[in-house]
């Protein structure tokens, strides 16, 4: 269990700093370490998918 717990807490840490890093510039022609834009496309994506799979699921 302990080890499920760190694992989420260092997904959360890693994904954290690298939005600080990404949003700390002030300059916009400066590169980022993620494209934030596809990342939520990607989410945006997947969380549909999985409610259209729960909806299957639950009748």
């Amino acid at each position: 269990m302990r080890f499920v717990i760190g694992m989420i807490c260092g997904i959360a840490l890693t994904i954290g700093v690298a939005w600080v890093v990404d949003h700390s510039s002030d300059t916009v022609a400066e590169a980022k370490l993620v494209n934030w834009v596809q990342v939520e496309k990607s989410f945006s994506e997947a969380r549909q998918n999985v409610m259209v799979q729960w909806r299957k699921l639950t009748g």
